[in-house]
Order: C-alpha cells, then sequence, then structure tokens
C-alpha cells in the first residue's frame, strides 16, 4: 500500500466518509419513518374508536327519536277534556 497513490487514497477516504454520513442520513430517516408510522397507527385506532363512539350517539340518537314519536302518537291518541281522562 506504500505506492498507492495518495490522492486516490484520498479519494477513498472521502467516498467512505460520504458514504458512512449517507449511512447516518437513512438512519435517521429510517426512524422518522418509524416514528410516523407509529403516529398513523395511533391515529387509526383514535379514529377507529371516535367511530364507534359515532356509531353509538347515532343509534341512541335514532332511540330517543323512536321514543318521542310514540309519545307524540299516544298523547295524540289520548282522549282530551275534563271527562274524557
Amino acid at each position: 500500500m506504500g505506492n498507492d497513490d495518495p490522492g486516490l487514497l484520498l479519494k477513498v477516504r472521502e467516498s467512505s466518509e460520504q458514504m458512512t454520513a449517507g449511512l447516518k442520513d437513512v438512519q435517521a430517516l429510517t426512524a422518522q419513518v418509524q416514528a410516523l408510522q407509529q403516529q398513523q397507527q395511533q391515529l387509526v385506532n383514535y379514529l377507529g374508536t371516535l367511530n364507534q363512539q359515532v356509531k353509538e350517539a347515532r343509534n341512541a340518537m335514532v332511540m330517543a327519536t323512536h321514543k318521542l314519536e310514540d309519545t307524540e302518537e299516544d298523547l295524540r291518541n289520548k282522549p282530551k277534556g275534563f271527562f274524557n281522562r
């Protein structure tokens, strides 16, 4: 190796440093992607829970509406007046 071109060795060293820096960049980006994937999964889970709560609220509203309609119908059909209790 003592006969190797110093310019060539310098280029190899620079390339090695660039590859090492590039690898660190890739590792940092990989960590960011993993963090984003985790956040995405948390959001999907939250939206699933929220969707379930909306379904339950909608069902409760439908049941309350039916009960209100039934009560209104009962009141319409109930005799009115002092003697028609």
